[in-house]
């Protein structure tokens, strides 16, 4: 009798030990879904750390990368997400992606960073290539569209083509859009080319340009990012619109037309022109 009761306790105690990796999987996850960020990045790592090989484990490297995103730890994020995308299980579709904008944000610092970009530019996956592009022309890197250039010419899908079209005509320069052009075949002289307007951001005091700035439309949020909050207060104040109202009229206006013109506090006159 000793006996089978000894036993019992001591299956009992391994049940419960093989189950405390999921359980601290649960309560990282229960975290999780609260928004409880750092809470649940501790739980996370803390199961990564003691049941290395828990059935658990790749789920928690990518709680663990969510987790880390929301705290703005880049670095971990990149970390726990490489990791997880080495594991012999199903990916996270966005898993990918997180990965690829943490690389961004450490890029902005530490210009190695931009290697997992450029390799996502290879892939086979029109998302990721997109999204590296993207995140490469934010980091001031222009040299992305030749690797776009031939997913256009080797896809048969039209939904691709049509996604990659819109892409370089949404992001593209002078000689992006030449080439899109001839291999599109020559357009009627009379032809409103609608595609890929560009906006004019120039800010002038005591008569001379401190700056001047182009991008294209779909670029413009990043017009916030140069003007001062003053400035963007002042902007909200004269045209009873916020900076991002005014910018998503452009496309609905012609080239050469003025978007924007005021003067802030200090004199400086700003000015945005759809061009």
């Amino acid at each position: 009798m000793k006996q089978t009761c000894f036993s019992i306790i001591v299956l009992s105690a391994c049940i419960l030990f093989a189950g405390e990796d999921y359980n601290l999987y649960k309560q990282g996850k229960k975290a999780f879904i609260r928004k409880e960020y750092d809470r649940a990045a501790r739980i996370f790592e803390e199961t990564i750390e003691r049941y290395p090989d828990s059935d658990f484990y790749p789920n928690c490297l990518y709680f663990l990368g969510k987790s880390s995103y929301e705290l703005d730890d880049y670095q971990s994020t990149f970390d726990s997400l490489s990791a997880y995308l080495k594991t012999p299980t199903v990916s996270y579709r966005d898993a990918k992606e997180l990965r690829l904008r943490s690389a961004y944000e450490l890029a902005k610092n530490r210009s190695f960073m931009k290697k997992p970009l450029f390799e996502a530019l290879r892939q086979q996956d029109l998302d990721l290539v997109l999204l590296s592009a993207e995140l490469l022309l934010k980091l001031n890197e222009n040299d992305v569209f030749e690797p776009i250039f031939a997913y256009l010419e080797t896809t048969g899908s039209p939904r691709k083509k049509k996604r990659i079209v819109h892409f370089i005509e949404s992001f593209g320069g002078p000689e992006e859009l030449r080439q899109l052009r001839q291999a599109s075949g020559p357009e009627p002289e009379d032809a409103q080319d609608d595609h890929a307007k560009m906006l004019q951001l120039v800010v002038i005091e005591a008569g001379d340009e401190v700056l001047n700035i182009m991008i294209p439309v779909a670029l413009a949020s990043y017009f916030k990012d140069l003007l001062s909050e003053d400035q963007l207060i002042q902007i909200e104040k004269d045209t009873k619109h916020s900076l991002g109202g005014i910018l998503e009229q452009a496309e609905r206006m012609n080239r050469g037309d003025t978007l924007l013109q005021i003067k802030d506090h200090e004199g400086h006159t700003i000015k945005i022109v759809v061009k």
